[in-house]
C-alpha cells in the first residue's frame, strides 16, 4: 500500500491524472511530440512515488473521454485525499469570453477555431469545485493560460474562480508568450521539462519531501536561467502541500552513470520492470542508444524472450514509434524477416502503435518501413489495414514529395483492402481537404484492385460523379468478365448501368474488345448486350471499319438479336453519309448486300446522294452500281428516274428496263409524258428512252395502265400512249400473247378505214414474217383469231380476216387443213366453217 501524503501534519491519499495532447486531427493545430513525452515522464515520476496511490496517463483523448476520466478520478476522492490534474497541449481564447476563467483546451478531435469542439476550462473548475478532496492541484502547460483573469493572482470573484483548497500551476504569467513546444529532437516542452528536472532531480539541500512552494521557486529559477517565459502559481489553499520525495541529485547522477554504462540488453531488462529506477530515466537512455544506431531488433528479441505478453513490449513499441519513428519502420521490417515468430508478432504491435501517429510522423515511419521498395510490401498492407481514414487524409496533405509518394502508396493499399465504410470515411475526409487527386487514386484502386462485386457496391454507395468514375475505370482497365460481374452486381439497375458503360467502352475499346465485352455480358444473362453494343457504337460514330468488324464478330448471336442488330444497322445506313454508306454497302460480311437492303437504305434518300453513291460505286463495284440502279427504279418517282437517267446516261437503259419490269403504269405514263415534253433537259434523247423503248420493254398491260393514267391526267396526253401501242403491235407482236394483242387493239380509239388498215396490215405482215418461229404457229394464230373475235369490233374483225387471208395465201393444202382444225380446237367454229368453205371452193 502507498505511503500517506502529509499535509499540515495530516495523512492524505494522492490521485493524479496526466493529460497530454500531442496529435490533432485538425490541420490548424501543430502536433508536438514533446507534449506526449512530457506527460508520460511526469506520470512515471508520480507513479514511482510512494506518496501517490494512483497515477494515470491519458494520451490524445477526445473531448468526451477527457471529462469522463476527470470525473472518474475526482469522484473517487475522499475528504482526506489530494488530487492533481495535469494538462499539456494547445490552449485557445474564445472570441466571446462569458466567464473570467474562459480558456479553451484543444483535444485530439478539436477543430481549429471551432469552440464547440474544444473543452472550456471552467468545466474542469466546476468538476474540481465539487470534488471532496482536501487539496487540489491543477497544472496547465499550454499557450494563452497567462491571459485568463482567474488564472492569475488577482483577486477575482465569481463562480468559476478556484475554491480555497486549489493550487493552479501554469506555464505563463499574465502578458507572457508561450515558449515553443520544441522540435522533434527536444525531449520535453520548456515548462514541463523544467518541472521534470526539478521533481526528478530533486532540490539540493531540500527536505525529504518536495513542497509545492519549493517546487515552484526552483521551477521559476530554472526557467529564468534558460531564458524561457516565467511561470505562475495561484495559491488558494492553506498550509503546505508535499508533491514528491526529494531526490538526491548526486544519487541521480550516479544512476545516470550506471545506465550509461549498461548494455542495451540490460537497459531493456531494467525497463521491463526493475524496482528503484525511474522508468523515464531508463527510457531516456534507451532512446539515446536507438537514436545512435543501436539494434532495436536485438532489444525487442531480448524483451519478448523474457515475457512475450509483457505490457512493457507494447510500451517499447510505443517508445519506438513515438520518438524514433524513422528507426521503428526499419525495425518492423527486420522483426518480420528475422524468422522469429515472437518478433513477427511484435512487429504487428509496432504497426498498431504507428497507425495512431500524427501525419508527419506516420510519413517518417512509412518511409523507413518501405525503404525505397518499389512494390507494395506485406507490412505496408498491414499498416494500411490499421490506420484511420482521416489520419491518412491528413498525410496526403503534407507538402513534401517523399511524404506525398508514401501517401499515394498507402491510399492504393487502403482502397484495395479496407471495408467499404472505411473508404467512404476516407473519401469524405479527402473531399473536405480538397484532395481531388487523392480521391482519384482511391477510386481507381477501389475499381481495379477489389473484386468486381465489391467495386460495384462501393460505386452504388457513392452515387454521382464518383460512381461514374469507378465505372469508367472498370471498363477501361479490367477484363470483360470482370466488367460483366461489375454490371451484374447492380441488380435492378444493371441494364441502365450496362448501357452507360458501353458508351464508355466504344470510345476506348477496339472492336475485338467490344465483342468480348458483349459476349461476357451476354454470358451473365444480359441477352440484349450485343444489340446495345452495336447501338452504342453507331451512336458514337465509330469508324465504319470498326462497325463492320463488330457486326462480323456478333453475327453468331441469337436470331432475335441478329434481327434487332440488322434493324439498327439499316436505320443507321439511312442517315449515313454517302462515303460511309458506300463503305458499308461494299462489304458483304454481316448482312450480305441484297437488293432489298440497298433499296431500304437508298430509296428514301435525295436523288443527288443516290447519284453520287452510284458514281462512286460504278468505278469499282459494278454489282453494287447495278443494285443501286434497281433501287432507283423501285422508287416509283418519275422525276428521280429522269434525273438519274440524265446524270448517269450510261446506265439509263438498265434503269428503264428495270422500270418496265416493275410494271408500274403510273410511272411509265409519267416517263412517257416527260420524255415527250422534254422536261428533263436536252440530253434526254441520249438516255435510251423512246417510243421504241416503251414498246419493246414495257409489258402490254402496264402500257394500258399507263394509258389510263395519262387519260385521267389529261385526255390529250392519252394519244402519246396510243402511238406506243401501235408501235408495239406493228413491231413486236410476236412477243405478245393473243389476249395481249386483242387488249391493245381494243384499247386504241376506233380508227377510220384508212387507219384500220394501217393498224392491222403491218401486224399481220409481221406475224407472217415470224411464222414458223415460236410462238407464231398455226395454233398461236388460231388463238389470236379467237381472242380478237370476242370483241366484234371493226378492227378485230379486220385483223381476223387478214390472218385468214395470210394463211390462205400460203400454197400448202395440208397447212390450210391444219389451220382450219386449230380454229375448231380453239373455239372459233364459225371462222373454221368459213375457212373450210373457202379452201374447198
Amino acid at each position: 500500500m502507498a505511503l500517506p501524503l502529509e499535509n499540515e501534519g495530516g495523512l492524505m491519499t494522492g490521485r493524479a491524472l496526466f493529460i497530454g495532447v500531442s496529435e490533432y486531427e485538425s490541420d490548424g493545430f501543430v502536433s508536438y511530440p514533446t507534449v506526449g513525452r512530457s506527460a508520460r515522464a511526469l506520470q512515471q515520476l508520480f507513479d514511482a512515488s510512494s506518496l501517490w496511490d494512483e497515477s494515470r496517463l491519458l494520451e490524445n483523448p477526445v473531448r468526451d473521454q477527457v471529462m469522463d476520466e476527470v470525473r472518474s478520478t475526482l469522484d473517487q476522492c475522499e475528504p482526506s485525499d489530494v488530487v492533481l490534474i495535469y494538462f499539456c497541449g494547445h490552449g485557445e481564447l474564445p472570441r466571446w469570453r462569458d466567464h473570467p476563467s474562459e480558456l479553451h483546451l484543444a483535444l485530439s478531435d478539436s477543430g481549429f477555431k471551432d469552440e464547440s469542439s474544444q473543452l472550456p476550462l471552467h468545466h474542469l473548475y466546476d468538476a474540481l469545485r465539487k470534488c471532496l478532496a482536501s487539496a487540489k492541484i491543477l497544472v496547465l502547460d499550454c499557450c494563452k493560460c497567462g491571459d485568463v483573469p482567474v488564472l492569475s493572482n488577482e483577486d477575482v470573484e465569481g463562480d468559476h474562480a478556484p475554491d480555497e483548497r486549489t493550487w493552479v500551476l501554469k506555464a505563463l504569467r499574465c502578458g507572457e508568450l508561450y515558449a515553443a513546444a520544441g522540435s522533434a529532437d527536444d525531449e520535453y516542452t520548456a515548462f514541463s521539462g523544467a518541472l521534470i528536472k526539478v521533481l526528478g532531480g530533486g532540490i539540493p539541500d531540500g527536505g525529504d519531501l518536495l513542497d509545492v512552494d519549493d517546487v515552484f521557486e526552483e521551477l521559476l529559477r530554472s526557467l529564468r536561467r534558460g531564458g524561457f517565459p516565467r511561470p505562475e502559481m495561484i495559491r488558494r489553499g492553506q498550509g503546505s502541500l508535499r508533491m514528491l520525495e526529494n531526490a538526491d541529485p548526486a544519487a541521480e547522477q550516479r544512476l545516470h552513470e550506471v545506465l550509461a554504462e549498461a548494455s542495451s540488453a540490460d537497459l531493456a531488462r531494467m525497463w521491463l520492470g526493475m524496482p528503484g529506477i525511474p522508468a523515464h530515466m531508463i527510457e531516456q537512455h534507451l532512446r539515446t542508444r536507438l537514436r545512435g544506431g543501436e539494434n532495436a531488433l536485438e532489444l525487442a528479441h531480448r524483451m519478448h524472450d523474457r515475457d512475450e505478453d509483457s505490457p512493457r513490449l507494447r510500451d517499447f513499441a510505443k517508445l519506438l514509434v513515438s520518438h524514433l519513428e524513422d528507426i521503428a519502420g526499419g525495425t518492423a521490417r527486420l522483426l518480420t524477416s528475422s524468422g522469429c515468430r515472437k518478433c513477427a508478432n511484435f512487429a504487428g504491435t509496432v504497426l498498431e502503435q504507428a497507425a495512431a501517429l500524427s501525419a508527419d510522423r506516420l510519413a517518417a515511419f512509412h518511409a523507413a518501413l518501405v525503404a525505397d521498395e518499389p512494390e507494395i510490401i506485406g507490412l505496408e498492407v498491414d499498416l494500411a489495414g490499421m490506420v484511420a481514414g482521416d489520419r491518412l487524409a491528413a498525410l496526403v496533405g503534407e507538402p513534401e514529395e517523399q511524404v506525398a509518394e508514401g501517401a499515394d502508396r498507402m491510399l492504393r493499399v487502403f482502397a484495395s483492402i479496407r471495408p467499404i465504410a472505411d473508404l467512404r470515411e476516407l473519401l469524405s475526409a479527402l473531399y473536405a481537404r480538397g484532395e481531388h487527386f487523392a480521391v482519384e487514386t482511391v477510386l481507381a484502386n477501389a475499381a481495379l484492385a477489389r473484386p468486381p462485386a465489391e467495386a460495384a457496391e462501393f460505386a452504388r454507395l457513392l452515387r454521382g460523379t464518383a460512381e461514374w468514375e469507378i465505372g469508367k475505370l472498370v471498363v477501361r482497365k479490367r477484363l470483360p468478365q470482370d466488367l460483366a460481374a461489375f454490371v451484374a452486381a447492380f441488380g435492378p439497375e444493371a441494364d441502365s448501368v450496362m448501357r452507360r458503360l458501353l458508351a464508355v467502352a466504344v470510345e476506348d475499346s477496339s472492336p475485338g474488345d467490344l465483342i468480348r465485352v458483349a459476349r461476357a455480358l451476354r454470358s451473365r444473362g444480359f441477352t440484349d448486350a450485343p444489340v446495345a453494343t452495336v447501338e452504342r457504337a453507331l451512336h458514337h460514330g465509330s469508324p465504319p471499319a470498326d462497325v463492320c468488324a463488330l457486326l462480323d464478330g456478333l453475327a453468331g448471336c441469337a436470331a432475335e438479336q441478329r434481327d434487332a442488330i440488322e434493324g439498327l444497322f439499316r436505320a443507321h445506313l439511312r442517315e449515313a453519309s454517302v462515303e460511309e454508306l458506300e463503305f458499308f454497302l461494299r462489304r458483304k460480311d454481316f448482312l450480305g448486300r441484297s437488293d432489298d437492303l440497298v433499296h431500304d437504305v437508298v430509296g428514301s434518300r435525295e436523288i443527288e446522294d443516290v447519284i453520287a453513291l452510284h458514281r462512286h460505286a460504278a468505278d469499282e463495284d459494278a454489282e453494287l452500281a447495278w443494285s443501286i440502279t434497281r433501287a432507283v427504279a423501285r422508287t416509283h418517282k418519275a422525276q428521280h428516274l429522269m434525273r438519274f437517267a440524265r446524270e448517269r446516261p450510261d446506265h439509263a437503259e438498265n434503269l428503264f428496263h428495270e422500270v418496265g419490269r416493275l410494271r408500274d403504269g403510273d410511272v411509265i405514263g409519267l416517263l412517257l409524258k416527260m420524255w415527250h415534253d422534254g422536261d428533263s433537259g436536252p440530253h434526254i434523247r441520249q438516255t435510251g428512252l423512246s417510243d421504241g423503248w416503251f414498246a419493246s420493254v414495257v409489258p402490254p398491260e402496264v402500257l394500258l395502265d399507263a394509258r389510263m393514267f395519262l387519260l385521267d391526267l389529261d385526255g390529250k396526253k392519252g394519244k402519246l400512249m396510243d402511238d406506243v401501242l401501235r408501235k408495239v403491235l406493228q413491231e413486236y407482236p410476236h412477243k405478245l400473247a393473243p389476249s395481249q394483242i386483242a387488249s391493245l387493239l381494243v384499247a386504241l380509239p376506233a380508227p377510220s378505214s384508212r387507219k384500220l388498215s394501217e393498224t392491222t396490215r403491218p401486224l399481220v405482215r409481221k406475224l407472217d414474217d415470224e411464222f414458223g418461229e415460236p410462238p407464231v404457229t398455226l395454233t398461236y394464230l388460231a388463238q389470236l383469231v379467237k381472242a380478237v373475235s370476242e370483241y366484234r369490233l371493226p378492227v378485230t374483225e379486220d385483223l381476223a380476216a387478214r390472218i385468214d387471208e395470210a394463211v390462205y395465201n400460203r400454197d400448202d393444202a395440208a397447212l390450210h387443213r391444219q389451220y382450219a382444225a386449230e380454229l375448231g380446237k380453239n373455239g372459233v367454229p364459225d371462222r373454221q366453217h368459213e375457212f373450210n368453205r373457202r379452201i374447198h371452193s
